[in-house]
């Protein structure tokens, strides 16, 4: 997932939280599960500037018959400097249908 860093996205610090949200939960849901992320821990390595292309990914882990462990990276741009890691637990629900 790409995203600019835009001011509206970013906090006095520069964080990206945002793009890791919504790359956690774009791993979190697919057509048949919907999850729930109930914990989350991200650990800021370096800030972010108005203005940069980050690239989000995150990816399943782990998982049980309820819940799913999810990791993922932050860098600034396709190849580079890593900005955040993120680890997050998420509980699966099946989609009604």
């Amino acid at each position: 997932m790409l995203v600019v860093l835009g001011a509206s996205r970013a906090f006095a610090r520069g964080s990206a939280t945002g793009s890791l949200s919504a790359a956690v939960a774009a791993a979190a849901n697919d057509e048949e599960h919907s999850g729930i992320i109930s914990s989350v821990l991200v650990e800021y390595l370096q800030p972010a500037a108005i203005g940069d292309v980050l690239h989000a990914e995150v990816s399943r882990e782990a998982s049980t018959p309820r819940e799913d462990i999810f990791t993922g990276t932050i860098h600034r741009g396709v190849q580079g400097d890593l900005l955040a890691w993120v680890r997050a637990r998420g509980t699966r629900r099946s989609r009604p249908g």
